[in-house]
């Protein structure tokens, strides 16, 4: 399922021996759910 997101805020990248850098981030959609999508490629 795919949804657009307006992105608020994104945490410093952690690294990942499987991902490579990662970041945790935070939103909302456009029918203000909000989202916490991770991992998001930095």
């Amino acid at each position: 399922m795919k949804e657009r997101l307006l992105v608020l805020a994104k945490a410093t990248p952690v690294i990942s021996k499987k991902y490579e850098h990662l970041a945790c981030t935070g939103g909302i959609t456009e029918d203000v759910m909000r989202r916490r999508p991770y991992p998001v490629p930095w």
